[in-house]
């Protein structure tokens, strides 16, 4: 009955909240609104199946990540990330490069959160993609994941074109630390874009060492 009011910008907040209350209860109507014609509830649906995290509703979530509708997209991969199941890790990955940014960015969460390392393989080949949006979001994904065999990729990525993938590389080499880590670092505190330099920074200031307290000094 409430999923037939969430329609109504009016009172969607409200019938999203109450919903999110009701829990599982509300589940088979939920499933169903997954494929209402209306996007702004299948949006709606799917957040409030990601936060009652039944993993049984994983493949109707993850069929939802070929949405026509960017928010509806967004959605979906917010939901998979809070339920943290690996099964859905393979086609999130696609959404790294989706046209929308929120769509791109709830992709990279939902990878952070679900923490699939059999994806890593996939990701360390993006980062030499040819889109700017998939080796930016591939470097921050592997660095949440801390694997040690992107430093060497994430080395040359902090020399890209593009600052944005650069401050994403940079970020990624303080989460995953290490020697060689510290040693690309320094050389990015004279970067010509502010925001790549600050990240250097803070990335080397994470580190804690002698050495990168006397690179920072210096």
């Amino acid at each position: 009955y409430l999923i037939d009011f969430l329609g109504d910008i009016a009172l969607h907040e409200s019938i999203i909240d109450a919903l999110v209350r009701i829990g599982s209860a509300a589940e088979p109507e939920l499933m169903e609104a997954l494929d209402h014609p209306d996007e702004l509830i299948r949006k709606a649906a799917a957040y409030v199946l990601g936060h009652i995290g039944n993993r049984e509703t994983i493949d109707k979530l993850t069929a939802l990540l070929q949405d026509s509708n960017g928010h509806v997209r967004q959605s979906a991969a917010m939901a998979l990330g809070l339920i943290r199941n690996g099964g859905s890790s393979s086609e999130l990955i696609p959404l790294l490069n989706d046209p929308y940014p929120d769509v791109r960015q709830a992709a990279v969460f939902a990878l952070q959160q679900i923490r699939d390392r059999t994806q890593v393989p996939a990701l360390l080949t993006l980062l030499s993609n040819e889109s700017p949006a998939y080796r930016q979001n591939a470097a921050s994904v592997l660095g949440t994941l801390q694997v040690e065999e992107a430093v060497e990729p994430l080395l040359f990525a902090i020399k890209d074109e593009v600052p944005e993938v650069r401050k994403a590389a940079v970020t990624a080499l303080g989460r995953i630390q290490g020697e060689r880590a510290i040693e690309g670092l320094s050389l990015v505190l004279s970067d010509e874009n502010t925001d790549v330099r600050l990240a250097a920074a803070y990335a080397l200031g994470d580190f804690s060492t002698e050495a990168s307290i006397r690179i920072l000094r210096s």
